[in-house]
């Protein structure tokens, strides 16, 4: 049975008999709908004028185009399949995910005509949810995809409507996080790129890790370019010999060319708009704190001195070469949770590892304070598109609403929530530390309390230190200077040969494919024997096994095809990219 395929906890609602099922009708238009008495009270499923009226209305309020999963809080009496249909069928890679807790529903939809159809549509899936948190966390597993949309029966969202919008942020929150795992191991093979030229750059570089426990007692205060920071301009002015100043990305650019130097800077970020963040600023002689990933360009911005920050973003290939390399010591921020996504939650577990106390926040807004992201005359790019906000359909880049520190209605992304919660989180986990948020607007920090900057420097920051001298000594002192270019190269020629092999099994492994044996079993066991299998083909492997679950018409045949073609295509792209 489908149904037992798709789900088995779902046979749960065949044999079981609720003590309130719902009881199927036919309204006055002949539409089937369901009743039930609950609590001397009448409860229908949908609208008793029109089923179908509810159904095109209910319709009409979404926007599918661009939407790769609908997640369905409620399946009634599964009418609402028939509308989805169109929109399903237009492309197959879609997915239609039922989400019910009610069992009385269950019994009544299974009793339904569409039922069967439902459950036998590739496209869909039904899960009876008993616990919403491990169910949620299961669906962005299966399906970690960038556009979803999340939303409810209007039964549900009636009647449910605080559980609805848990539901929702929890998928766009897990969803988010899921989505980029799986794509940077879909196109690791592009990030080696940016990952190979920075390596070699160890042997010139410190070792940031290294500075662990050096700065113990000192403020660091980690800045953000939000709306905020601009009021915080003329106190961190005086700050230069008073806390240890923090910047990353944009921020470095906003600090710099409004006269703040930060002492350290950070930047991690792989897009090319990193290296527009760092054209944009003054701060070409701070040291430049950076992760493996980070887009290459970005060092023709700076002349600093740089040091290498281990922090485990770099996948497992940073892993493989740091272990061959003995580059020791615990990582940077893996213990801040897979929210952590932006140079903010990295400073700030970087400023811990430093020994910094307190740790203050300012110009974090995580929202556009006053429908603005950045503060006035920081960054040239500063008006808001709402309509454009509203309709981008990507986890991470969903609007939420939230409430400032004044009790006001503020736009914010989920991105940010996830954010905000990872640092609050953090905060909670290090009791040692005191951690402060100086950032006037925005959705603020539940575990980390608001002070203003001025209140805060005058009880915190009354010692002085030479900050600079003393952090110059530092990226003399741990130069990486037992490493070498030539190590290095060796390393890349290893997996430059091992990829050769690798892309010749992957083509008799195609080969293979025209007429299946053993052999292929051979062939795909010596390929995962191969030295560059771990750090650069097992994890886009298991990608696109994941993605070519959704080419839902292609037999086992064909998938095993396209995926072995598209594994030769990354091999392809690594071998030049080491070359």
């Amino acid at each position: 049975m489908h149904l037992l395929d798709q789900a088995p906890d779902l046979y749960f609602f065949l044999t079981y008999t609720p003590h309130d099922p719902f009881t199927l009708f036919k309204n006055e238009n002949g539409e089937w709908n369901a009743r039930r008495e609950r609590k001397g009270k009448i409860e229908v499923l949908h609208s008793e004028a029109s089923v179908e009226h509810e159904c095109k209305s209910w319709l009409a309020s979404l926007d599918l185009e661009k939407i790769e999963i609908l997640y369905v809080y409620g399946i009634g009496v599964g009418k609402i399949y028939d509308h989805l249909k169109p929109w399903l069928k237009n492309e197959s890679q879609r997915r239609l995910i039922f989400l019910e807790d009610d069992l009385g529903v269950l019994s009544a939809f299974s009793k339904t005509e569409i039922c069967a159809e439902i459950l036998e549509d590739p496209q869909v899936v039904v899960r009876y949810v008993q616990n919403w948190d491990s169910e949620l966390e299961s669906l962005a597993q299966t399906f970690p995809y960038a556009e979803i949309e999340v939303t409810a029966l209007p039964f549900y969202a009636k009647r449910h409507k605080q559980r609805l919008s848990r539901i929702r942020l929890t998928l766009l929150r897990n969803t988010s996080s899921y989505h980029a795992l799986f794509s940077e191991a879909l196109f690791s093979h592009k990030l080696l790129g940016n990952l190979s030229v920075n390596l070699r750059k160890l042997p010139s570089s410190f070792y940031a890790n290294e500075m662990k426990g050096r700065y113990a007692g000192i403020p660091a205060i980690i800045c953000g370019a939000g709306p905020s920071l601009k009021p915080a301009l003329k106190a961190l002015k005086g700050l230069e010999n008073r806390a240890l100043i923090l910047a990353g990305g944009s921020t470095i650019a906003a600090l710099s060319n409004n006269g703040v130097l930060p002492h350290l800077s950070m930047a991690l970020d792989p897009n090319p708009e990193e290296l527009q963040r760092l054209e944009a600023a003054s701060a070409f002689e701070i040291p430049l704190l950076f992760a493996s990933r980070l887009n290459s360009d970005v060092f023709s911005t700076c002349n600093g001195p740089l040091g290498y920050l281990k922090s485990d973003t770099g996948g497992v290939f940073e892993t493989w070469m740091e272990e061959r390399l003995s580059i020791a010591g615990e990582a940077v921020g893996p213990d801040l949770g897979r929210e952590a996504f932006s140079v903010t939650t990295l400073a700030a577990a970087f400023a811990y590892l430093l020994g910094c106390n307190p740790i203050i926040f300012v110009g974090v807004d995580l929202a556009y304070t006053g429908m603005k992201r950045y503060a006035d005359g920081i960054m040239t790019q500063n008006a808001l598109d709402l309509f454009a906000l509203k309709n981008d359909k990507r986890a991470t880049d969903r609007l939420v609403r939230r409430k400032d520190r004044q009790g006001k209605t503020i736009y914010t992304l989920v991105k940010w929530v996830m954010e905000s919660e990872c640092l609050s989180a953090y905060a909670k986990a290090h009791p040692d530390r005191t951690f402060l948020n100086a950032t006037e607007g925005g959705i603020g920090f539940s575990e980390i309390p608001y002070a203003p900057l001025e209140k805060i420097i005058e009880r915190y920051c009354t010692c002085t230190w030479d900050l600079r001298a003393k952090i110059h000594v530092d990226t003399q002192v741990l130069q990486m200077r037992t490493l070498s270019e030539a190590r290095i190269d060796s390393l890349y020629e290893q997996l430059r040969l091992s990829l050769r092999r690798s892309l010749n099994l992957c083509e008799e492994i195609i080969d293979e494919l025209s007429h299946p044996t053993a052999k292929k079993i051979v062939l795909e066991l010596d390929f995962q024997e191969e030295t560059a299998y771990k750090p650069l083909l097992e994890m886009p492997l298991l990608a696109l096994d994941r993605l070519l679950e959704r080419y839902i018409h292609q037999t086992d045949v064909e998938r095993e095809k396209i995926k072995w073609l598209r594994m030769k295509e990354i091999i392809e792209s690594q071998m030049q990219t080491l070359s």
